[in-house]
């Protein structure tokens, strides 16, 4: 179905269907006014947004948009409860340093661009939505400082009530003013030149072409327009952030651009999907974004620009504002300068700023770009002057991943609460720090040094299921994190913490315990030996390599383990496969549909998955990794239960097709009950059909109802009986 069909059929009638599936969530909440159904109804049109560009087609879109809908409202309501809970005094700690040391005093002056009269002058019916969508990106400080500045409370007033020195202020004022936020209140102006506006991009379809690329030209306020109507887009989710040039930086290249000088060419390209053109920037996003920022008197020239005096012809005019003509009666022109150190676009002479509106950029566009060509190019033109490490590396993540990633850095956990500096949202720092975590979460095993082999691994291996995983685990230690514990989570060491409260959650214990062992590991344990080596001796080597995260991450579980009494069976480190006819079933085992669409990792793993599955179909009853060594010691069972094993899997396959497969019922662990309740289906000849339209409906309600996966045989009682249920069920209703 495609997302017209799927557009129409949520949105007719006002509605109504959106709105049912909202109303069918809102009953397990309690104590809704009206003006809740409506900020819910609202909030729905954002999770459905979402969830059109995600949605992959391979499951049901509703199942998959019940799920999105389900766990954001949750989230908004835990967001309301705990917001209640707090007090004006916590804004106390706000007053932290930011940036990374570079800026001087003249690089923070405030320019002209007036945002508060941006929002202010927008017209009523868009108040919801632009502005809005501007609020939803800023952080909580941000916020507030926004919302005094439309109350009018001066810069001092603002800096007294929220307990700011000027440092901060200043920086949260730069971060309100990038490129990336406020364009959104700048995107419906009308251009002042009409000449230089040409017909959208967007919704033209074009054929196709033999040519990799053309040349083109955009005169600055073209391409302006362009980004404000989105025919030229800066957002694919590979690209570096904006605001990454120094105010000397951004000052160099409108003296070029007032000097007429060549600049390098920007380098687009052009994609289509379902028959629409979009433009992605895939060189030249500062250079276009620092243009569109200063032509809104976004900056000023920084003083150290190194060429700051502009000489430029103009028509000579008499006192009174005339043009001056000779006897010809052709105008006589003159050369002026202007020293355009200071200055934002409203102070240049009139001259200078149609200068700046007509220059011209000369753009080289890449024709009918797949993906992977896209990747490719950002990735090429980048080389000349680098990206960062975690810049590049996110761009072996794929689209589809990048967006996911990128949204999870914009949490309000990382924002308001994580001890991360401003410049690392911008400078792909972030982006780092959720793929590590996902890798620490999902594939510890599989653990790359470098963020490039990470991005690469995981966009080979991972499903949405894992960062679903773990955005769930962000939103759970918001939940409970204290101050003195967040200041843990930092650029450095959030995967370790991440990584280790997955292996916590397996305890089944409440995550305050958790918060209270980082506390103590702060205070004392990390100073602790175990094995002759503490984490403060491991922390001296600051390398990521995989020995080294392996020493780190295991230390950090046994002290977790001792200080919270949790006690773990003995693993085995690999497991030993000599019989070649078990080597065969596990073999086959792996090969299945099923076990691909998990993506059973690591070898381990599958080794494990495949026995535990036999042993769960052969009815024993012990599934620990010393159990399971002794199935592989004894030698091949009886050839009749793998081959039955081998055929409940084959089953699980056909029943998992119309099931959403990111669901977390559909965890590798998961599995050996899976393939136990296929069994116990078959030996009681339970119809397919049932047992199909069973586990679709309870992939649902694990994913909504906040399903915990739990130990192989009580997973599986509680699966066996819910089907014997749902089928007595089924029964009745066709007697």
């Amino acid at each position: 179905m495609d997302n017209d069909n799927l557009l129409e059929e949520y949105y007719t009638q006002n509605a109504r269907k959106l709105r049912r599936m909202v109303d069918r969530i809102l009953r397990r909440f309690s104590g809704i006014s009206q003006k809740d159904y409506d900020d819910f109804y609202s909030l729905a049109n954002e999770v459905f947004t979402g969830a059109l560009r995600r949605f992959d087609g391979t499951q049901s879109f509703e199942g998959f948009l019940y799920a999105c809908l389900f766990n954001r409202i949750k989230t908004e309501f835990t967001k309301r409860n705990r917001e209640k809970r707090k007090t004006d005094t916590q804004s106390v700690s706000l007053d932290t340093p930011v940036g990374d040391g570079e800026s001087v005093l003249g690089d923070m002056l405030e320019s002209d661009f007036n945002m508060e009269a941006e929002l202010e002058k927008k017209e009523p019916d868009l108040q919801n939505t632009w502005i809005g969508q501007f609020l939803e990106e800023l952080s909580g400080v941000q916020k507030k400082i926004v919302r005094m500045k439309l109350d009018g409370l001066t810069k001092a007033d603002i800096m007294e009530q929220l307990h700011i020195n000027e440092h901060t202020y200043s920086s949260n004022m730069k971060k309100i003013k990038n490129f990336d936020r406020s364009r959104v209140l700048h995107r419906h102006k009308e251009p002042e030149l009409a000449n230089v506006r040409e017909g959208k991009l967007m919704n033209k379809v074009i054929s196709q072409t033999a040519e990799k690329s053309k040349p083109k030209n955009y005169q600055v306020y073209a391409i302006i327009q362009r980004m404000y109507d989105y025919s030229i887009r800066l957002d694919h989710p590979l690209q570096r952030e904006s605001e990454q040039w120094s105010n000397v930086m951004k000052g160099n290249l409108i003296s070029d651009i007032l000097q007429d000088n060549p600049i390098p060419p920007l380098v687009f390209a052009e994609q289509v999907i379902d028959g629409v053109v979009i433009i992605w920037a895939i060189d030249g996003k500062q250079r276009c974004s620092n243009v569109e920022s200063f032509r809104r008197n976004g900056f000023r020239i920084s003083k150290n620009v190194e060429r700051y005096q502009i000489k430029y012809q103009t028509a000579a005019r008499d006192l009174e504002g005339n043009i001056i003509f000779d006897d010809n009666g052709l105008p006589r022109y003159e050369v002026k300068e202007c020293d355009i150190r200071g200055k934002c676009y409203a102070d240049l002479p009139e001259k200078l700023q149609q200068n700046f509106n007509e220059y011209n950029f000369e753009v080289t566009q890449y024709l009918n770009c797949s993906n992977e060509d896209i990747e490719y190019h950002i990735r090429r033109y980048n080389a000349s002057k680098p990206m960062s490490v975690a810049q590049k590396g996110i761009t072996h993540l794929g689209e589809q991943y990048a967006r996911i990633a990128k949204a999870i850095a914009g949490k309000p956990f990382f924002r308001d609460k994580g001890n991360y500096r401003i410049s690392e949202f911008t400078n792909g720092t972030m982006d780092r720090v959720i793929t590590e975590s996902v890798m620490a979460i999902n594939f510890p095993g599989d653990w790359k040094k470098k963020n490039e082999d990470i991005c690469t691994y995981l966009k080979e291996n991972a499903k949405v299921i894992h960062f679903n995983i773990f955005e769930e685990y962000i939103d759970r230690l918001d939940e409970v994190i204290t101050q003195e514990t967040a200041e843990m989570f930092n650029s450095r060491d959030s995967f370790l913490w991440f990584g280790l409260f997955r292996r916590f959650t397996r305890a089944g214990m409440e995550d305050e315990c958790f918060i209270r062992f980082m506390k103590e590991f702060k205070d004392r344990l990390h100073g602790r030996k175990v094995g002759g080596v503490s984490f403060d001796d491991l922390n001296e080597k600051s390398t990521k390599d995989k020995n080294i995260v392996h020493q780190k991450m295991n230390l950090l579980e046994s002290l977790m383990d001792e200080f919270l009494h949790i006690t773990r069976e003995e693993t085995v480190e690999k497991f030993v496969v000599k019989n070649a006819r078990l080597q065969s079933f596990i073999g086959e085992f792996n090969q299945s549909d099923i076990v691909k669409v998990i993506r059973v990792q690591p070898e381990k793993e599958q080794v494990k998955l495949a026995i535990q599955s036999l042993m769960v179909v052969s009815g024993k009853k012990g599934f620990s990794d010393r159990e399971v060594q002794k199935i592989l010691n004894a030698g091949a069972p009886g050839e009749e239960e793998m081959d039955d094993t081998l055929l409940y899997l084959a089953a699980l396959s056909d029943w998992t097709l119309n099931v959403n497969n990111n669901s977390r019922l559909l965890e590798q662990g998961n599995l050996p009950a899976l393939v136990g309740v296929v069994a116990y289906a078959y030996r009681n000849e339970i119809d397919d059909h049932i047992c199909e339209e069973w586990l679709e409906k309870y992939v649902e309600s694990f994913d909504t109802g906040g399903g915990v996966c739990g130990e192989i045989m009580e997973q599986l009682h509680k699966m066996i009986s819910d089907l014997v249920h749902f089928a007595a069920y089924k029964r009745r209703r066709t007697a």
